[in-house]
């Protein structure tokens, strides 16, 4: 019988359809006990605890859907555990006439209605990974002698097969997380996109702006009119960088910033994404530090924390609280960590549906999320760590089930004043200008307009080139090559590759309206020379166009 039984399992595993292990498992669970006459036959899987195995299989002679997976507790059976430590099998007839029982092990086998089991152990690379129980409830049936000969080789087959879903599991996830990434990658090239038109457009309006603001008596109106035109243009320059920053397209550029100014100047964004359900509430202590972090990237931080708050709340809102403190004042908590210093303290505090203690410990993984399918991506905590841990801070979660959630960040505090942003600038003031030839390759008419305004501003002569090809055909006399490194057909490196071999003393200022990173995986970054990001200010291009043709 048992040979026949072993056979007939061994042709299932072998034959198994991709996906179907689980599957496999429950059949040769039944086989199992109605072959040995059983109540039930249960397999066990070891937990983080190394001496609990929780119920992940089961077959019943009378299911009972009502009945809760209880856990193996090898705490509570220290003769079983003995033997399951020796890797060995145990076959029990009589519960109750087991001399060697411990009273505890027992009342559990008892409690459980259990009069006769036999017990294998589950073996994956000669480390005990399961218990496969077979139980009896009523008369105890004539096992043969082989029974757990046979037990044993069904607890391996299923190992095997458990191996084998473990694998599956792991290598959809593997598809899932490059399909993720796949996406995200693609969504990274289009923000490079936007960020490309975006900033040509944004280097007209501020640099005609401030060229209209400069040439302006100081009591005239229409100063205030440009000022806000310059100023809109500037939020509008850091919404490109914020969207250049969540989709990774933007390296990191730290700096002494204001905790304050940061989250007050995010709050706009913070409410649109809160969603109108959600009451945001700022409360700001006057007295944080600053702390060195890139600005672009601290908005990241609140977004995300800010959508995650959102999505807890559900469909009702509810109260999105952000604080700043520091570390240790009353009312908030020290570093999570026992670092030396002072830190300041960003809090995000929501009232949503909360966490348990096991979904705390998972939050921060990459791609782990508790949001139904299509609803997130499972990186937005994570990127939170990532970024506050770049800066060297620290985050303590503080949450419970019904109890919303707290997100209190540490970052160190710096003595240092905060960075100021540019400030509106008198258009060419200050910088020095020069009489040399420029030869400037611009493909946006826009963009290349402006440019030669500025810079026969400062008494340059200026040669315009559309493409790449006009600008070869120049001649005469030039002194300074400045390219788009985006031009089309011929980019702008190969253009002063070729123009500098005909004239090796031409030096070459290059302009990008495309973010460094997108240039290297473009393969289209200046190994050498010197770049200015668009947008730029005209006191920006006149400053770049004078050090490059000064060197020190």
């Amino acid at each position: 019988m048992f040979e026949e039984l072993i056979a007939t399992l061994s042709a299932r595993f072998v034959d198994l359809p991709a996906g179907q292990a689980g599957a496999g498992i429950q059949g040769a669970l039944e086989q199992l006990g109605q072959s040995l006459r059983a109540t039930a036959v249960r397999l066990f899987e070891a937990a983080e605890d190394p001496e609990r195995f929780d119920e992940v299989s089961r077959w019943l002679e009378e299911p009972t859907p009502s009945e809760a997976a209880a856990p193996l507790d090898l705490r509570e059976l220290p003769w079983l555990a003995g033997y399951l430590g020796k890797l060995e099998p145990v076959r029990v007839d009589r519960v109750s006439a087991a001399a060697v029982w411990p009273r505890r092990e027992y009342a559990w086998w008892h409690r459980r209605g259990v009069l006769a089991f036999l017990a294998a152990p589950v073996v994956s690379r000669g480390n005990l990974t399961g218990v496969l129980v077979v139980e009896v409830a009523g008369p105890t049936p004539e096992w043969p002698d082989h029974a757990l000969t046979a037990l044993r080789v069904v607890a391996d087959l299923v190992s095997g097969a458990r191996e084998r879903q473990r694998a599956e599991a792991s290598l959809a996830q593997s598809r899932e997380e490059l399909r993720r990434a796949q996406r995200l990658e693609a969504m990274g090239r289009m923000t490079g996109g936007i960020a490309h038109d975006f900033n040509n457009y944004l280097t007209a309006i501020i640099g005609y702006s401030e060229l209209a603001h400069g040439g302006l008596d100081e009591s005239d109106p229409a100063r205030e009119e440009l000022e806000e035109i310059r100023s809109a243009a500037d939020r509008a320059s850091g919404l490109v960088e914020q969207i250049l920053s969540f989709s990774r397209r933007r390296e990191s550029t730290p700096r002494v910033v204001d905790l304050n100014a940061v989250v007050a100047g995010v709050d706009r964004i913070l409410r649109r994404v809160a969603g109108e359900e959600v009451r945001l509430e700022l409360d700001l202590a006057p007295d944080v530090p600053t702390v060195w972090l890139d600005p672009a990237r601290l908005d990241q931080v609140l977004v995300n924390l800010a959508v995650n708050a959102r999505d807890a709340m559900g469909s009702d809102g509810g109260r999105l609280t952000i604080e700043t403190r520091v570390a240790g004042a009353p009312g908030c908590p020290l570093p999570p960590t026992a670092a030396a210093g002072e830190f300041a303290v960003l809090s995000v505090r929501d009232t949503g549906c909360g966490m348990d203690g096991e979904t705390q410990a998972q939050i921060f993984e990459p791609y782990f999320t508790t949001k139904s399918p299509g609803r997130g991506t499972g990186l937005g905590l994570a990127t939170v760590a990532e970024i506050i841990h770049e800066a060297g801070g620290s985050i303590l979660v503080d949450s419970a089930p019904g109890a919303g959630a707290t997100f209190h960040l540490f970052l160190p505090a710096r003595r240092e004043r905060a960075t100021p942003d540019d400030a509106p600038e008198r258009a060419l003031a200050g910088v020095a200008g020069g009489s040399e030839t420029i030869l400037l390759a611009e493909p946006e008419a826009a963009v290349r307009e402006l440019q030669r305004r500025v810079l026969e501003g400062y008494g340059y002569r200026v040669i315009e080139a559309q493409q790449a090809e006009a600008a070869l055909r120049v001649s005469g006399p030039v002194h300074l090559l400045i390219a788009d490194l985006a031009m089309p057909r011929l980019r702008g490196r190969e253009l002063a590759e070729h123009f500098q071999a005909v004239r090796p003393g031409v030096r070459v200022l290059f302009t990008s309206d495309y973010p460094e990173a997108v240039l290297r995986d473009a393969g289209l970054a200046a190994e050498e020379g010197h770049v200015i990001e668009k947008p730029f200010t005209p006191r920006q291009l006149g400053a770049a166009v004078r050090r490059v043709l000064d060197p020190a």
